[in-house]
């Protein structure tokens, strides 16, 4: 028997279905978040400052930006993540992946073109376990099909949906029923499912023997992650010995709201003590409205119009534990449907808070938020994040034979200078510090980088300037006479002092060590 879905729950299956079928094609990444600050801002920072030079550094902040790109396809994956300063880039990493190696290869670019590789799978080769893991990870990741296809999950979501279907259809009861959902009536059909104790251990059992027999899931289990079928039977089998084990917590009925469409509009969770957790939402005309609960110490309601076309305004009142947070919105649509990007406006009003005004723009490319921050009447200046998902393409990897590599072997003898030149270093922070307003900038990159690479912070091991002649002990110098220390037994009367048990009552503490176990 192949049970139907509801509408909303096909709909829900095959976007994710969809979502890993196209992940085979690259996802690729754009973030930002950009800081305006004001001059009430910097005039706050310098009265805290009170330094000339530290001052002149705020006068020169305009805007502060990060920035992250990246991008994942055929096997090899690439990001960048960089600091900018007044729209001048400070200093970016770029992130470079081989998903087949698992070689990961870094760099400053601003600091040198060279790239240092790591050998992430070197790192890890000394533990099974933890190798089969990160094989897995590394063909998830390249074809993330090889390991689920969309066909083999539209499978597992019917065979699971079927067993629920199957232990429920002599207690489901169907009907037609009247709601009110604040100002709004809809009519639903009502599907009601009353779950005791025996039915939910036997459903578990029914679940448990299903996912024993499932080639799809044994194949992920044993010739994906490489652990042994028979440990995944033991777990199961723990799994339904305590679940047997423990004691009722009597009935819960599940209630499902279906509209006409065959769209779930709601659902409801009533244990045995009446207490409900609850979702549902209708429309009537241009008037949509919504109730939500989480037992009885959280609750929210709805009260949005239609304004336009797929176009919304209204208000959301919540309520946890006695705190309220009212969330207004305004002319609120989904521009992008697929990626979800919105524009319009919300704010939001906590209590003994101050007000949070987002807006929300969108070319249907990428999503923008903006905030003004206004905390008790003060602007700490204005806010932006944006987000866009792109086409994912595919990194070109650097060549790991002209890279500085990093290695289990070779770590110990690693010297910053078979890296990156002083010279280098000096020219990246002379560039940094040039661009923040730092006085006197070149004398303060040359006075670190010498600092670095000549005062012990390059990481050399070199002992062989080592000079027995500086350390050279002299015995004239340390020509020691009796007579300097002239001991008297009368300047030491050793019984003024009463050593007894009870002046010197010291408490050794237990430093007995632990029994570690290591399994």
């Amino acid at each position: 028997m192949r049970t139907t879905l509801p509408r909303s729950q096909r709909t829900s299956a095959a976007a994710l279905i969809g979502q890993l079928a196209s992940s085979k094609d690259g996802i690729g990444v754009n973030y930002s978040i950009n800081y305006e600050m004001p001059d009430s801002v910097k005039s706050q920072l310098k009265e805290a400052a009170g330094d000339e030079e530290l001052n002149s550094i705020i006068d020169n902040i305009k805007k502060i930006s990060l920035d992250m790109s990246g991008s994942m396809k055929d096997g090899t994956a690439g990001y960048n993540i960089g600091a900018s300063l007044n729209g001048d880039k400070l200093a970016s990493i770029d992130y470079d992946i081989d998903l087949d190696t698992f070689d990961i290869f870094l760099r400053c670019p601003e600091l040198t073109e060279k790239w240092a590789a790591i050998d992430m799978g070197d790192q890890i080769a000394y533990n099974e376990d933890a190798e089969k893991m990160l094989d897995f990870y590394k063909e998830f990741l390249s074809d993330p099909e090889s390991v689920l296809s969309a066909s083999d999950l539209e499978t597992e979501i019917n065979k699971y949906v079927s067993i629920w279907s199957e232990n429920t259809k002599d207690v489901k009861i169907e009907k037609k029923e009247t709601l009110n959902i604040g100002d709004i009536t809809v009519d639903y059909t009502v599907a009601e499912v009353k779950v005791t104790p025996e039915m939910a251990k036997d459903m578990a059992e029914k679940y448990s023997e299903a996912v024993k027999n499932d080639e799809i899931i044994k194949n992920i289990w044993v010739n994906k992650l490489g652990m042994d079928e028979s440990e995944l039977t033991s777990q199961l089998d723990d799994v339904i010995s305590e679940l047997n084990a423990s004691e009722s917590e009597g009935d819960v009925t599940f209630k499902t709201y279906i509209d006409p469409t065959g769209t779930i509009r709601g659902i409801s969770i009533i244990n045995s003590d009446g207490e409900e957790a609850k979702a549902i939402i209708g429309k009537e005309d241009t008037k949509i409205r919504g109730e939500f609960s989480i037992v009885n110490d959280c609750k929210a309601t709805l009260t949005a119009d239609e304004t336009a076309d797929k176009t919304y305004s209204g208000t959301l009142d919540v309520d946890a534990d006695g705190e309220t947070v009212k969330i207004d919105f305004d002319g609120l649509k989904v521009v992008n449907e697929t990626n979800v990007y919105t524009e319009g406006t919300v704010k939001i009003t906590a209590e003994e808070s101050d007000v949070i005004v987002l807006n929300l723009s969108s070319d249907g490319k990428s999503q923008d938020i903006d905030y003004d921050i206004n905390i008790d009447g003060t602007n700490y200046g204005k806010l932006n994040i944006n987000i866009a998902e792109t086409k994912g393409e595919a990194a070109s990897l650097p060549s790991k034979s002209d890279a500085f590599v990093i290695s289990q072997d070779n770590m110990q003898d690693l010297k910053l200078e078979d890296y990156v030149a002083q010279s280098e270093v000096e020219s990246f922070l002379n560039d940094i510090f040039t661009k923040v307003g730092i006085k006197d900038a070149g004398e303060a990159s040359k006075s670190i980088a010498d600092s670095i690479y000549n005062g012990g912070l390059a990481g050399s091991t070199d002992y062989e300037s080592y000079d027995d002649s500086d350390y050279e002990w002299d015995e004239e110098d340390y020509d020691w006479d009796d007579a300097d220390f002239d001991w008297e037994g009368e300047d030491y009367d050793w019984d003024d002092y009463d050593f007894s048990e009870e002046d010197f009552n010291i408490e050794i503490p237990d430093t007995t060590m632990p029994e570690i176990k290591i399994s």
